[in-house]
């Protein structure tokens, strides 16, 4: 069997904002997935393969992308009451999703903060569009979801856990709530071939 890896989908988890106390569990996660050998390797294999791609780019300014990779994403809510409000759950997950294409686009209402003073930590790297929009799925989604071509891929309490291979095509936000004060955390999967 041939391995693929993919750099997309990964999965995102929002939780509530509610938390009096939260926490962001990326780095013990990280850890965590770095004590098994074949994923270390092949996450040392990613970040010299990003270098190497940035280094032999760094000259190009990204500011005027005109052809950006568009990214199709998919959010999962899990676990809800009844009584939600399907129209305004849509209408947040299509907010979050323009604040990461502000983000990643370098134009949101904070990129003065990185202009002023967070970009001094990173000598070299400049502010610039990073050629990449998100949006939420319309077209080609999986059978069984209640969904149509022309339907945002935006489900309800139809998914559980974060393993749903039917979505593997999307990047995947799963909102619910994980517990223990933890804002959330991503992950990779990997697709064998």
């Amino acid at each position: 069997m041939k391995k693929i890896f993919l750099f997309f989908p990964f999965l995102f988890l929002f939780l509530n904002q509610s938390f009096a106390q939260r926490t962001c569990s990326h780095n013990s996660h990280m850890q965590e997935l770095l004590q098994d050998h074949d994923y270390a390797v092949e996450h040392q294999n990613r970040q010299l393969n990003f270098q190497s791609i940035h280094d032999a780019n760094a000259y190009l300014n990204r500011a005027q992308c005109s052809n950006p990779v568009t990214l199709p994403m998919a959010v999962h809510y899990q676990g809800l009451s009844s009584g939600y409000d399907e129209a305004c759950l849509i209408a947040l997950a299509e907010a979050q999703i323009q604040i990461l294409n502000e983000d990643y686009g370098g134009y949101n209402a904070d990129i003065s903060t990185w202009n002023n003073s967070a970009s001094q930590f990173y000598p070299g790297v400049n502010n610039g569009e990073t050629c990449i929009a998100f949006c939420l799925a319309t077209q080609n989604h999986p059978n069984g979801y209640g969904l149509s071509n022309g339907d945002v891929a935006v489900t309800f309490n139809a998914t559980s856990g974060t393993n749903v291979s039917a979505w593997s095509g999307y990047i995947n936000i799963y909102v619910y709530n994980i517990g223990g004060g933890t804002l959330g955390f991503t992950w990779r999967k990997r697709k064998m071939v």
